[in-house]
């Protein structure tokens, strides 16, 4: 029977690294290679700056989008029977939304665009991408469990209009269709960490990492880590594995 008094550093993490694009989502989550065996399913199409900063790392990856996307739900499902590697990262879940929804579309018979020429969506989309994601995360939630592995999720903001109380209201969501994934989502992690890039000079930045809601973006942890920590040139898994010590 699980005892609470198990959990210690060397058990897995689920992380939602939430930033914008270009502040080191990516990295921040390839430098579990430290770890152990890395596997990225890379929906944004971005691996070169991994290359680039960790040129000796060696991380498995492929790369999905709407054409293959029914491959990479095959190799979740194997995954949740054998899991080789000790970090799965989806990177992002933003572009994966993107690629799911118009996945659907392609299954269909015809795909249906605007004028503009864009996929047209349906609630049936929506929903089958509340359902896709739903399946998504608990297999990962199974896999982590069943075999010890980090998962990571990358996720950006998408700029959304709603309208509160008559007023329109502009927000930040983590994806870029549906409104239930944004609140889902967020369930399945334990740490939800923001990046930040802040200003030190004049063209002088600093990368911090904010475990805590930050300009918008949310934050949270299960462990006793500090609101914020620097993570400018460094390792984030270093980092963040000397203040789990």
């Amino acid at each position: 029977m699980p005892d609470t008094k198990d959990f210690n550093r060397n058990s897995a993490y689920k992380i939602l690294l939430y930033a914008e694009n270009k502040f080191g989502k990516s990295i921040a989550a390839a430098s579990f290679f430290k770890a152990g065996p890395v596997r990225f399913w890379d929906f944004d199409g971005r691996m070169r700056p991994i290359n680039t900063y960790y040129p000796e790392a060696s991380i498995s990856y492929e790369t999905y989008d709407s054409d293959n996307f029914r491959s990479f739900l095959d190799e979740l499902e194997k995954l949740q029977e054998n899991c080789p590697y000790k970090t799965l990262v989806l990177d992002s879940v933003t572009s994966a939304s993107n690629s799911c929804v118009v996945y659907q579309l392609k299954v269909k018979d015809k795909i249906k665009t605007t004028k503009g020429g864009l996929p047209a969506t349906s609630w049936d989309e929506i929903n089958g991408e509340t359902v896709l994601f739903t399946k998504m995360l608990e297999a990962c939630k199974l896999i982590h469990r069943k075999f010890n592995t980090n998962i990571i999720w990358t996720c950006h903001p998408v700029a959304k209009t709603i309208i509160a109380d008559g007023e329109a209201k502009r927000i930040t969501s983590l994806a870029a269709y549906g409104n239930k994934i944004p609140s889902i989502i967020p369930g399945y992690f334990d740490e939800i960490y923001n990046i930040q890039m802040e200003k030190v000079g004049l063209e002088t930045y600093k990368r911090v990492i904010y475990t805590v809601p930050k300009n918008d973006f949310p934050g949270g942890t299960a462990m006793k880590l500090p609101n914020s920590f620097d993570i400018t040139d460094k390792n984030f898994y270093d980092v963040l594995m000397s203040l789990i010590k």
